[in-house]
């Protein structure tokens, strides 16, 4: 054998010896890898990584706690399996649950934070009454709240969830505008040809429903004035709100 056939043997030899060592760091990586995602999978079910503590809050009237129940969302559960976005998803599903968010604190932290609507009024519509919500969302069947009535003459139809319009919208903004100690004393009317009210006693002339916010505003600060009994509160113009007297309506 000459010299340039013992190189070449040589290095077939290098070269095979380069490519099993190539082969056994991969084979070395390999095992690596998979005690790395063992470990991992170990750790994440283990008692370790699991939620020791749902801290919930904002919770008066909702059914958050039983919603978290039934997911499963309670000490035990596997922090990896905890799915804020859904989660909090089913918790707003509730008519009370104006918002819902959930934070995964690791290791073993779970928070819900819920803010809840605020009801504002008892709509009668068709005999049946309903509680509704500062934003229009029907929460409830209504249990003899004290709270500010609405009369519904038009046609609608409700049902728990469902958020109103129009003119059942438009009371409600009115009564939620209003100063909250004249709820007990705060009745009104949504008829075809508009809304009508009476706070504390006084008829109240709103005109067209615009500005209900601000005719509220005006109306509270009116009554709170005590002006004489049977006298009429005008706020067709929020900016120039009148009260018109008993003897001057008996005049009209």
């Amino acid at each position: 054998m000459n010299t340039i056939d013992r190189r070449i043997a040589l290095r077939r030899h290098e070269v095979a010896e380069d490519h099993a060592r190539s082969r056994l760091w991969l084979v070395l990586w390999g095992i690596v890898g998979a005690v790395l995602i063992g470990a991992l999978v170990w750790a994440a079910q283990s008692p370790l990584l699991d939620v020791d503590q749902v801290e919930v809050s904002g919770v008066a009237r909702s059914s958050t706690l039983e919603t978290l129940t039934a997911l499963d969302v309670e000490p035990g559960l596997p922090m990896v399996a905890v799915r804020s976005g859904s989660i909090a998803e089913a918790v707003a599903s509730d008519p009370w649950v104006a918002d819902a968010t959930v934070r995964v604190v690791w290791p073993n932290r779970v928070e819900v934070r819920v803010s809840e609507r605020v009801p504002v009024a008892v709509a009668t519509v068709g005999g049946a009454t309903w509680l509704m919500s500062t934003d229009g969302v029907v929460l409830a069947p209504a249990a003899g709240e004290a709270l500010s009535s609405i009369l519904v003459e038009v046609p609608v139809d409700l049902e728990v969830g469902a958020a109103v319009e129009d003119g059942l919208a438009a009371a409600i903004v009115l009564a939620a505008a209003l100063d909250p100690s004249l709820a007990s004393t705060t009745a009104i009317t949504v008829a075809p040809d508009g809304l009508s009210a009476v706070v504390g006693g006084y008829e109240v002339r709103l005109g067209p429903p615009v500005d209900l916010a601000e005719k509220a505003r005006v109306v509270s600060a009116l009554v709170a004035a005590d002006p004489p009994e049977g006298s009429v509160i005008d706020v067709l113009a929020p900016s120039r709100p009148s009260v018109v007297a008993p003897a001057t309506l008996s005049g009209e």
